[in-house]
């Protein structure tokens, strides 16, 4: 009679699967969750304050464009005078 268990000559006490989690009082699932929450609350915190930052960052960029763009011009025109118009018009 064979005593095969169906998964080769591995004894019982081999299993090759990892241990289950524990399930002792030494686990504190509240206190993990607390944790959790507050990195959550930490996280949409940071993403206003980086949102905020964008939007300033953007209107920043967008008065530095426009200012290049101007001085740009001025010195196109004092360059070519008249014929720089041709290439300062927008389309």
């Amino acid at each position: 009679m064979s005593t095969s268990s169906g998964r080769g000559d591995l004894a019982p006490y081999d299993d090759p699967r990892p241990p289950p989690p524990p399930r002792d009082a030494d686990v504190d699932y509240r206190a993990k969750y607390l944790i959790e929450k507050a990195k959550h609350q930490y996280v949409l915190q940071r993403q206003d304050e980086l949102r905020d930052e964008l939007e300033q960052l953007r209107t920043e960029y967008e008065a530095e464009y426009v200012g290049k763009e101007n001085a740009l011009d001025e010195v196109l025109r004092a360059k070519f005078g008249s014929t720089a118009e041709t290439l300062t018009r927008g389309p």
